[in-house]
């Protein structure tokens, strides 16, 4: 349904090995391994952790800020398990939506 569908989805462009992000005034220019480049008011990045951290700093132009490279590079990543446990009564308080175990040594 074209209407739910977001605005940006005949703009997005898959399957581009991008070496360069180039941030300036009022637009992001983007390089790709190609030679093509596109411009955009904004871009929006997904790749893994992994790829950012080798190589935003030599991909974003200029440089981004001390704050973000140092969030890249603190956040870590690893095997995660989630576990959804249905209850058939709610017995905790309504002002709570997450639980989180407490693990002990013994």
């Amino acid at each position: 349904n074209p209407s739910e569908e977001l605005p940006v989805v005949n703009k997005t462009i898959l399957g581009k090995h991008v070496t360069k992000v180039e941030r300036r005034e009022g637009e992001v220019e983007v390089t790709c391994a190609d030679g093509s480049t596109y411009l955009a008011d904004h871009v929006i990045i997904t790749v893994s952790l992994g790829v950012l951290k080798k190589h935003a700093a030599c991909m974003f132009h200029p440089a981004l800020p001390a704050v973000k490279t140092a969030a890249i590079n603190t956040l870590g990543f690893g095997a995660v398990g989630k576990v959804f446990i249905l209850f058939p009564n709610r017995w905790w308080p309504e002002d709570i939506n997450a639980l989180y175990p407490l693990f002990s040594q013994t």
